[in-house]
């Protein structure tokens, strides 16, 4: 054979063994495909635009961790980003803006994926973003870059305060009420309690003390400040002295002052003002007549002291007729 043969031969070889090769290892574009790009690449100052990015890859292509938005120039800032993944690809869109004029750079950056335990590496395309200064017409008048958004009226935007702001003003309205009606009926009760006779509200009290059976109970403090207090009460409306303000020394001298003829009475009074006296102060413990032989004298001090209503003539007849 000749040595062109030979020659032949030999480079037939390398050339199908070379084919071979590259049709058994599966090149990069076909494991991994990137897309990326703007929707616009020139806006306006403050416009919006999106970059998306696409990977499309093998099943068996594991793609390394990554983040392009480091390769964002300062000036571009992120409003919104978007990122869904599927089995064979992987979408991230992001929603850009500026507010800085000039033409800015967005490099190519790095990709890692491993196939096969072979770890290689995909470059994104280098990409330009163009941002552009509003023309301004020294001419015209200075406005806003966009008008003002005019957005439809809706009352269901305004229900949840509107709601709230009722309801606290019911809630006021109510409580208002409520307190002026309170004062009401405690001025209406003080006055009709002032506009009825000193020894009425008196044997009302004592009437509702002695239901009360507080001695009885062990109360005896509590019994007699009641006591004392009611014969104060009465002895201020009926002589008109501050009572309530004197003390037991002071109170004495007052009624006989008033009664000087009713001496008895003044001792009853100074039995029930002395003894109330040592059951607050001095914790004495009266045995149970001495408690009662009190209230007895309260309610005869009362009696004894009252003024009585004047009645006229054709009252009086009218009893007389009845009886």
């Amino acid at each position: 054979m000749s040595v062109g043969f030979y020659k032949s031969f030999i480079i037939r070889f390398f050339i199908t063994a070379a084919i071979l090769f590259f049709l058994t290892v599966p090149g990069i574009s076909q494991l991994v495909e990137l897309s990326m790009g703007f929707s616009r690449d020139t806006i306006k100052i403050g416009e919006r635009t999106e970059l998306a990015l696409t990977i499309r890859k093998d099943p068996k292509v594991v793609l390394q961790s990554f983040s392009f938005t480091d390769s964002l120039k300062q000036e571009i800032e992120v409003l919104d980003s978007v990122r869904s993944s599927g089995g064979d690809s992987l979408f991230t869109r992001l929603t850009v803006t500026s507010f800085s004029p000039g033409t800015y750079r967005i490099p190519q950056f790095p990709i890692a994926f491993s196939h096969d335990n072979i770890i290689d590496t995909i470059l994104s395309p280098e990409l330009m973003l163009t941002v552009l200064s509003p023309i301004v017409d020294s001419q015209s008048e200075i406005r806003d870059i966009k008008p003002p958004l005019t957005l439809p009226f809706r009352i269901r935007e305004i229900i949840p305060e509107t709601g709230l702001a009722l309801g606290g003003l019911l809630l006021l309205v109510l409580l208002v009420l409520f307190i002026v009606r309170r004062m009401r009926k405690k001025i209406l009760l003080e006055n009709e309690e002032k506009a009825l006779p000193p020894h009425v509200v008196a044997f009302r009290e004592l009437d509702r003390l002695k239901e009360e059976k507080l001695w009885q109970n062990g109360k005896n403090k509590e019994y007699y400040s009641r006591l004392s207090d009611i014969t104060r009460v009465y002895l201020e409306r009926r002589f008109g002295f501050p009572a309530m303000e004197y003390v037991t020394s002071e109170t004495l001298p007052a009624f006989r002052k008033c009664m000087p003829q009713e001496e008895m009475l003044a001792e009853m009074l100074e039995g029930i003002l002395l003894t109330a006296d040592l059951v607050k102060f001095a914790k004495a413990e009266p045995l149970p007549a001495e408690n009662q032989g009190n209230m007895d004298n309260a309610y005869l001090l009362v009696g004894q002291t009252k003024i009585e209503e004047v009645t006229s003539v054709n009252e009086k007849l009218d009893q007389i007729e009845k009886e």
